[in-house]
């Protein structure tokens, strides 16, 4: 008998001795398993953290708050006296949805079982913490309270969360 086969017999006959510890060691190691192969498949089903509470992803978010930037910069761009027109525009959060409720104030649902979903009322895009805006022209005082108040004007936002600067 070769020193292999005597190992593998000596691991058998303490297997079948202990066989409590064995399932536990056993069971042990498959949950180990499960937490792992759980972890790494988030998949399509699977949003990750990457989406908001509202269904909108990071990337969704970053081109809205792209194009919003772009928007205010041709905005600015077309006041006299203004050129080179860099703008920044951080949001608060992402959309906002508000629920059909009912009398009780309780919200209204469709589908059954696990498809059940609250019918959503209405949809708010994210809301403007602030604007910074860097232009030539932005020495200038009058300027300067020209884009204040038209951005804010524009985004329905506090004066105090525009900052103009000059280039």
């Amino acid at each position: 008998m070769g020193t292999s086969e005597k190992k593998g017999g000596d691991v058998m006959r303490f297997l079948m001795k202990n066989k409590k510890k064995t399932l536990l060691i056993f069971c042990a190691a498959v949950g180990v398993l499960l937490l792992i192969l759980g972890t790494r498949s988030t998949g399509e089903s699977g949003k990750s953290a990457e989406t908001a509470e509202s269904g909108q992803t990071l990337s969704e978010l970053t081109a809205y708050r792209e194009r919003l930037e772009e928007e205010v910069a041709h905005l600015c761009a077309s006041v006299s006296g203004v050129s080179q027109v860099e703008v920044l525009i951080t949001l608060e959060r992402g959309n906002s949805i508000s629920y059909v409720r009912d009398k009780n104030g309780d919200p209204v649902t469709s589908g059954t079982g696990s498809a059940r979903s609250a019918l959503p009322e209405s949809l708010r895009p994210p809301a403007v913490a602030g604007v910074g805006i860097v232009c030539r022209g932005g020495k200038d005082p009058d300027v300067v309270r020209i884009l204040t108040d038209l951005v804010a004007t524009s985004l329905n936002i506090s004066t105090n969360r525009v900052f103009v600067t000059g280039k």
